[in-house]
């Protein structure tokens, strides 16, 4: 029936045998929450409530009644617990049938329905065989296989709840103890100790076999249930200590052995960590059929994060010696576009974020492959201070990074993030004799594939040789035709010469007096040398005489002068000056130059007949690697 109060009810008392039958208490613990007609709590306060008993669910015989006995609300949460019996007594009520309770807050015209059922605990109040009695500070023991005490709910509440302030508020022992001592707080929930089985075991077929709670629920509720539930709102939920074995193990036949989930920004569903002194892991996984030995799936964050302060972060070890397939250290698979199969990053200055050692002959420090579209990466690297990835080879023929392009995919994708920070560093130690590059690439078909690309800006700075930037072919640009740009390329070459010109031009209107003045750019010279001069008189239309233009003052101030014979002429102007920079200065143009011990060699040695073996830096392209 509607009421203007709800309470949600768990009736408690404590059953323990060794006493005699008449030192029971009579009383029978009450516990609940008060809420309102829409389940919102009551304020904190004292209210009146009834208390009847019936022995039928509807109808039946009132059997017993304390009225309006005065009940305390607290906490903010509308718990409150009070006790049945007192002061008003059971007297000879006999509790070996069932009995319900009806319950009136004062101020509602009608009690709650329906009744509740007196479960199986409270009837120990008549279980005088049993030799029970409350408080129970002795000791029991049963001599034959079984449980010194046995409750069973036969409904859907709990069976025994135990609270424990300081202590314990359920302890198990089964054998001789183990010597356990937990490393932190001042009591369990439950707590287990056995030296050769189970200190607890708690199962279900539909919910929690196992739940723990410390301090104040975090009001989550899991999307899976599992063997055991920890749930804390400031601290750990479950924690597992072991001076030998594991702390925490999980095992599954069918699917994970241990989840973990994390709605935290920036923390782990699962967290390991090894403090001791001697090389421990935080996280141990071993995979003896072909299956991972750590996984970690992630719908949209990272899957599987290793922080170390002094080893490594995540390390991968196969012992497999190169016997069947599968035998990585560490192996990252990505199925989602965008998204990396392996990503290392390293937020400290001359650190990496992925490194790869190769030690033996011909073998690879890492390895990508990127099978997905072109936005996969086999091997993806970033850093905000150091080395996004770096890969070494310790031996001859070994190969620190080796990116293979088999179809439109990259072997190395490299990302740039701020200031002066590389995707990708190519670099050339200074003992390097021959021709040695910081970065090679290598097209095997040069007229259909390129030996690089490059989606954005360049930046070239040279050093003391004068070649910086080297073409042997057409410096080009190509743009897409204005006139027809979904179809065509518009293709222009660059002008080319032994001098290092810089080009100014415009355009200039003489006066009254046929002057003009041009004012070049305050650096012009400062920037170049060697100036020269091509004026070119420009007019609507064709007049019958002919204007003469000429340069009446030459640079000077970055500015100079024109004049013509008539005025208001309109003259366009061009002005070129050889570099004079303080880099040019320092590496002057050689426009002739020996190849030195590139001698017998050729840049383009097709164009002369010659193999391709002689070409300037020829290198077989290293094989495929499977």
């Amino acid at each position: 029936m509607k009421t203007g109060f709800t309470i949600a009810l768990m009736l408690i008392i404590a059953a323990l045998p060794g006493a005699s039958h008449a030192e029971i208490p009579r009383t029978i613990a009450m516990q609940g929450i008060l809420t309102n007609a829409t389940g919102v709590p009551k304020p904190d306060g004292s209210y009146n409530v009834t208390f009847r008993l019936y022995d039928a669910l509807s109808g039946g015989s009132l059997l017993w009644t304390e009225t309006n006995k005065p009940v305390s609300v607290s906490g903010a949460r509308g718990l409150f617990t009070t006790s049945l019996g007192a002061p008003t007594a059971f007297g000879a009520l006999a509790f070996n049938v069932p009995y319900f309770v009806e319950i009136q807050v004062s101020g509602e015209a009608a009690p709650m329905a329906p009744r509740v059922s007196l479960q199986a605990v409270p009837y120990a109040l008549s279980a005088g065989a049993a030799n029970l009695t409350l408080p129970f500070t002795g000791s029991a023991s049963v001599a034959a296989p079984g449980a010194a005490l046995s409750v069973t709910d036969t409904d859907s509440g709990t069976a025994i709840s135990g609270v424990g302030k300081l202590g314990n508020g359920v302890y198990g022992l089964s054998g001789t103890s183990a010597g356990l001592t937990p490393a932190i707080g001042l009591g369990f929930g439950v707590k287990g100790d056995s030296a050769n089985g189970f200190g607890v075991v708690g199962q279900s077929y539909s919910g929690w076999g196992i739940y723990g709670q410390q301090g104040s629920s975090s009001g989550y509720s899991p999307p899976y249930v599992a063997g055991i539930w920890g749930d804390s709102s400031a601290n750990v939920g479950v924690m597992g200590t072991s001076a030998a074995n594991a702390g925490l193990a999980g095992y599954s036949t069918g699917w994970n052995g241990v989840i973990g989930y994390s709605q935290a920004a920036g923390q782990a569903g699962v967290a390991g960590v090894s403090n001791g002194a001697g090389a421990g892991n935080g996280i141990y996984g071993r995979s003896d059929n072909g299956g991972a030995g750590a996984y970690g799936i992630s719908a949209n964050g990272t899957g599987v994060v290793g922080v170390s302060n002094v080893g490594a972060g995540v390390y991968g070890e196969s012992l497999s010696n190169g016997l069947g397939t599968g035998n990585n250290g560490v192996s990252g698979v990505a199925h989602v576009s965008g998204r990396a199969g392996l990503f290392g990053q390293n937020d400290a200055p001359g650190a990496y974020g992925i490194y790869g050692s190769a030690q033996g002959a011909a073998s690879i420090g890492v390895v990508g492959t990127a099978s997905g579209d072109s936005s996969s990466k086999g091997v993806y690297g970033s850093t905000l201070g150091g080395v996004g990835v770096w890969g070494t080879g310790d031996s001859t023929g070994a190969i620190g990074i080796h990116g293979q392009n088999s179809v439109r995919a990259y072997g190395e994708l490299g990302t740039y993030l701020n200031g002066a920070s590389a995707g990708i560093l190519g670099f050339t130690p200074s003992a390097a004799g021959g021709s040695a590059y910081g970065i090679w690439g290598i097209a095997e078909n040069r007229l259909a594939n390129a030996a690089g690309r490059f989606d954005g800006d360049v930046l070239v700075y040279g050093a003391v040789r004068s070649d910086d930037l080297v073409v042997s072919g057409y410096k080009h640009f190509k743009i897409d035709d204005p006139l027809d740009p979904a179809n065509k390329y518009l293709v222009h070459s660059c002008a080319e010469g032994p001098d290092a010109l810089n080009i100014y031009s415009g355009n200039i209107i003489t006066d009254a007096d046929g002057k003009a003045v041009v004012r070049l750019p305050a650096y012009f010279e400062a920037e170049n040398k060697d100036y020269r001069y091509q004026l070119t008189i420009v007019e609507d239309g064709d007049s019958v005489g002919f204007a003469q233009a000429k340069v009446s003052r030459k640079v000077k101030g970055n500015r100079f002068e024109i004049r013509t014979d008539v005025p208001n002429v309109q003259v366009s102007w061009q002005v070129m000056g050889v570099r004079n920079d303080a880099y040019i200065q320092a590496h002057p143009e050689e426009v002739e130059q020996d190849k030195g011990a590139d001698r017998g060699h050729y840049l383009r040695p097709e164009l002369f007949g010659k193999p391709e073996s002689m070409r300037i830096g020829y290198r077989a392209a290293p094989p495929p690697r499977s």
